[in-house]
């Protein structure tokens, strides 16, 4: 019997997971089918595909899912791999569920307020229609938002941390100590690419307009290719 073992699921950009399998014995010869998927919960399996890679002991499953999926397959072993000794082996290996989550962000609400002044906090609220990361204290205006019209300042902006939804037909207080909306974190030190530490569903957006000449309507439109990204799961 050719024992094999999953190893743990990682997620990858595009709704890409890789799973390792780790033979007992070197392999040189295996197909993707002897390791069947089937569906356990959520969306249906239609477009899902996936192969099978590596050598010797060491392998992997590369599975894509198409986006704006959600649910759970397992993963087990039903067939024969070819040995280094050139004997052919039934594998074996315990059963592996893999939960997955590939919802697109999407902007679902907003609260954009409709006049300004100089000196005073000018306040976008934003809410997703799933948790996203890849928004930090440093990326308002360069990856996630094109500024359109009146340029008022240089934005701060916060994720909410609350239990429930915040209300958006209330004011957002001046002192935002104690509330539920903490600022973002920079990216840290030495830190190269994006940075996807901070996860939330809902976003405050502050400016405090220091543009004195600032006229027009102020517009935000969400990036084409963000660094937003939905679920990695």
């Amino acid at each position: 019997m050719a024992n094999a073992t999953f190893g743990t699921v990682a997620y990858r950009d595009g709704g890409i997971l890789v799973i390792p399998v780790t033979f007992a014995e070197n392999v040189i010869a295996a197909a993707k089918t002897i390791f069947p998927i089937t569906h356990i919960s959520g969306d249906a399996l239609a477009g899902l595909d996936y192969y099978l890679i590596g050598k010797d002991t060491d392998f992997e499953i590369i599975v894509t899912v198409p986006p704006d999926r959600s649910g759970s397959f397992q993963i087990s072993a039903n067939g024969d791999v070819l040995l280094s000794t050139g004997s052919w082996d039934t594998v074996a290996a315990t059963a592996l569920t893999v939960t997955y989550n590939t919802t697109v962000p999407r902007l679902v609400d907003f609260d954009v307020p409709g006049t300004y002044a100089f000196g005073e906090n000018f306040d976008v609220r934003l809410a997703f229609n799933t948790i996203v990361s890849g928004w930090h204290a440093n990326n308002s205006f360069t990856e996630i938002w094109i500024e359109e019209g009146a340029r008022l300042g240089t934005p701060t902006p916060y994720k909410w941390t609350g239990t429930s939804p915040p209300d958006f037909t209330t004011a957002v207080p001046d002192d935002l100590t104690g509330t539920d909306w903490q600022a973002l974190a920079t990216p840290p030190p030495g830190h190269q690419g994006e940075f996807h530490g901070e996860e939330a569903q809902y976003f405050l957006m502050r400016i405090e307009v220091t543009n004195a000449d600032a006229t027009g309507i102020a517009q935000f439109t969400l990036r084409p290719n963000s660094s937003l990204r939905g679920p990695v799961a």
